[in-house]
Formats: structure tokens, C-alpha cells, sequence
């Protein structure tokens, strides 16, 4: 009886061990995505009037959107651009329709240039 309580024992750990690495869906269902911006997003519902706690499912909702969407521009970029790769320039392609993505894009890579100068600046001035 004491070698049926420790194969029951065991089973249940080996496919816990199986499931928590996302190898195999199983009857336990789909493996748990790796979240990556939930932080980020939660801080970003929150500024745009959402509780400070919003419910986890809709924040993994907006997550899979953004994702999606983010896989999507990138495909088409990919697909505009030379050899695989992804510049600047095939973004711009890509959006060249959407005036507000366009002209935040346009903001955020004046903004990058002007902090690349800065840096420079704080970096050469010597004390």
C-alpha cells in the first residue's frame, strides 16, 4: 500500500512539472503565455481612468491585442523591407495611412535624437 501512495504521489508532480514548462498542453489546457507587459499596461489603464487594480484577464486581453498587433506591423514591415529586416523607414511605410501613428512615430524619433544629443553632451563635458 505504501508504494501505491507514492506512484499517486508522484504522478500528479511529474505533470505539474510537465504543464509548468509549457511543453504540453494535455489535458490541463493551453500552456500559460509568458506576459510581458502586464506591468507596464496596468500602469497605462490606470492613467487612462481604469481601477489601480484592474482584473487580470482584461489586462492578458489587451496584452494579446497589443502583441498582435505589434506581430502584425512587424510582419508587414519585414515583408516592405530588404533581406528580413526592419528599419525605421519600412515602419514608416507601414503606417504611412494612420496620421496619428505616423506623427507620434515622427515625435517619438525626434525625441530619441534629441536624448541621443544630450547624452552625448553629458558624456563629453568634463568636470
Amino acid at each position: 500500500m505504501a508504494e501505491d501512495s507514492s506512484n499517486s504521489n508522484t504522478a500528479p508532480s511529474g505533470a505539474a512539472a510537465s504543464s509548468s514548462t509549457g511543453d504540453s498542453g494535455g489535458a490541463s489546457g493551453p500552456p500559460k503565455k509568458k506576459r510581458m507587459f502586464s506591468k507596464e499596461l496596468r500602469a497605462m489603464m490606470y492613467g487612462f481612468g481604469d481601477d489601480s487594480s484592474p482584473y487580470v484577464e482584461t489586462v492578458e486581453l489587451i496584452e494579446d491585442l497589443v502583441v498582435d498587433f505589434i506581430g502584425d506591423v512587424t510582419q508587414k514591415s519585414v515583408s516592405v523591407g530588404k533581406r528580413g529586416t526592419v528599419r525605421v523607414e519600412d515602419l514608416n511605410y507601414v503606417i504611412r495611412n494612420d496620421v496619428k501613428k505616423s506623427a507620434r512615430v515622427r515625435d517619438l524619433l525626434m525625441m530619441n535624437e534629441e536624448l541621443r544629443r544630450a547624452k552625448k553632451k553629458f558624456e563629453d563635458y568634463s568636470y
